[in-house]
């Protein structure tokens, strides 16, 4: 009784297996279909996708330099590294408000510069 009982629940699992498999080939043609009325790319568009990848990560990895240099700066300002210097807490929150935008403006004018990498192309 148990083999009778393993030989069907194997036979249920193939079954299922050749259902999930016919869906899969299914979607699979489905989406050939639908990529092969796309125009075809070309080498030039892959190169150019890749030098425009390339640049954009660069400009990122220079955002987080920017973020970190601002923070590592701004945070030991206001934890009073300047304190023996000037005697008084020169961090306001008036003054780390306008640090907060001049960091922002750099970013922001930073991450610009990679539409003017696109538009030379």
């Amino acid at each position: 009784m148990k083999k009778l009982d393993n030989k069907m629940v194997k036979e249920k699992e193939a079954e299922q297996r050749t259902f999930d498999l016919s869906a899969d080939t299914t979607i699979a043609c489905d989406c050939c279909s639908k990529l092969s009325s796309l125009p075809p790319v070309t080498t030039s568009v892959c190169v150019s996708l890749s030098k425009i990848s390339k640049y954009s990560l660069k400009k990122s990895k220079q955002n987080l330099a920017i973020s970190f240099a601002y923070n590592a700066v701004a945070i030991s300002i206001a934890a009073g590294l300047l304190y023996g210097f000037t005697h008084s807490p020169i961090l306001t929150p008036t003054l780390a408000a306008l640090g907060w935008i001049v960091s922002d403006s750099a970013v922001f004018g930073n991450s610009l510069l990679v539409r003017k990498f696109y538009s030379k192309k």
